[in-house]
């Protein structure tokens, strides 16, 4: 009510940004909104889709990008469209063709792409490589946050094994995290070993998740870092 009294009052320079999984266009706010001002619905792209999107961006402002890097964008950015969309703009600013280099050298990979990384290496056996990455997580990163953000890639890795695309929507599982799951289980072997991997996996996690609820927060790291040697 209050933004609707209030949208006559708002500059032209000023952008709105409402972020709603279903908006209700029947309510008065959305009809004052869609009268005064010019609105644009931007609906949740399928993985092939945000690809085609990515390689539009750069294309209109005659530059290329290759596939492997628009890839790696969605990647790093957690097919996140908004910090895409400036990531893009950066990497447009250097006015040179864009590739999986340039894009490494650019864009830090968000907490969320660190967290299935590191995942996707202690489950395929590569501890040394897990450790490593957790080593320089521990000296910027909350380690209870870490562990949140693994905890939902073992969700969305029991989705892909365990349920379909319906329960994967019920658990809120993101379209591309859902695809990134999907890849990580078909390395794992048939889908008895998945399912067995999968809930070894995740007997850990809820182990960890105890022994963190009752020990010092200094102790974070280290419980985090045995668990991922575990599984």
């Amino acid at each position: 009510t209050t933004l609707g009294e209030n949208l006559a009052r708002v500059p032209d320079e000023i952008d709105l940004i409402i972020d709603a999984e279903s908006p209700d266009k029947r309510t008065k706010t959305f009809k004052d909104l869609s009268k005064i001002a010019k609105t644009t619905e931007f609906k949740p792209l399928k993985d092939y889709e945000l690809l085609s999107w990515v390689k539009a961006e750069v294309s209109k402002s005659g530059q290329k990008i290759t596939d492997g890097a628009a890839r790696q964008l969605l990647s790093a950015t957690s097919a996140d469209q908004w910090r895409m969309s400036n990531e893009i703009a950066k990497l447009l600013a250097l006015n040179q063709s864009i590739d999986e280099q340039l894009v490494s050298e650019m864009i830090e990979p968000d907490l969320a792409t660190n967290a299935f990384s590191v995942l996707e290496m202690a489950i395929l056996g590569k501890a040394k490589q897990a450790a490593a990455e957790v080593k320089k997580l521990r000296q910027i990163e909350d380690p209870n946050k870490f562990f949140g953000l693994l905890t939902s890639q073992i969700v969305a890795l029991a989705a892909a094994v365990f349920g379909d695309v319906d329960s994967a929507k019920e658990l809120k599982v993101h379209p591309f995290q859902l695809t990134k799951a999907n890849e990580l289980a078909r390395q794992l072997g048939d889908h008895r070993v998945q399912k067995t991997r999968v809930k070894h996996v995740a007997r850990v996690m809820a182990e960890t998740d105890a022994k963190m609820k009752l020990s010092n927060a200094d102790q974070a790291w280290t419980l985090v870092e045995v668990a991922l040697s575990r599984i």
